[in-house]
């Protein structure tokens, strides 16, 4: 889970604004809300550059400030995404091999990356996803009976669905969060000054 918190300059905008006591507090909180809420905008928009899917960045919940606890939160949520989102070749069902061993090939962010071992198939799932044999591992054992004799059946290796990295890891890259925290930045000081100019003239 990404969880981005967006105060900016508030002590600094308190110091300068004093004199206008706790009418400061809700126009502080009203610029905070408005730049957690352009995270998503910032996250969704930036993230789907490398290649992922507006709807699996829609998972979001956002914790207000209000005057008295000003504080704004944007949490991002999302499990961890099968390589089948990523536009694999070939992607059709395959028999727990690919031809001449060439396995599937996924672009991650932008790159094409090769996973040789790897195959297409609707096992336990109710659609094609990349699967891949655990290597090296212990074959799965099982036993049945015949004729009242107790008999082990020697099983394959044990499957392993091929995932990237969660939906919030990816929102949390250092290259994402650089947009992000510049232009909440940028939203909170462009609202907060346009609310202060017009509670100053108020008071004028």
């Amino acid at each position: 889970m990404m969880q981005l918190k967006v105060i900016g300059n508030l002590v600094q905008a308190i110091a300068l604004c004093q004199q206008l006591g706790a009418t400061i507090e809700p126009e502080i909180a009203k610029s905070l809300n408005r730049a957690s809420h352009g995270v998503k905008t910032d996250v969704v928009r930036t993230v789907a550059k490398k290649g992922i899917k507006r709807e699996e960045l829609s998972d979001w919940s956002f914790q207000s400030a209000r005057p008295g606890s000003v504080n704004a939160k944007a949490i991002i949520r999302g499990q961890r995404l099968g390589l089948e989102k990523f536009s694999p070749s070939p992607f059709t069902k395959m028999q727990g091999h690919t031809p001449n061993r060439s396995g599937v090939t996924v672009k991650l962010l932008d790159k094409p990356v090769t996973f040789r071992h790897a195959f297409v198939n609707d096992i336990y799932t109710a659609d094609l996803a990349i699967w891949q044999r655990k290597r090296g591992a212990t074959p799965k054992v099982k036993f049945y009976e015949k004729g009242g004799v107790r008999k082990r059946l020697k099983g394959r290796f044990p499957l392993t669905k091929l995932t990237f990295l969660a939906v919030p890891q990816m929102a949390d890259d250092d290259d994402v969060l650089e947009i992000v925290v510049k232009n909440a930045e940028e939203r909170y000081l462009k609202q907060l000054d346009h609310l202060l100019d017009k509670l100053t003239k108020d008071f004028s």
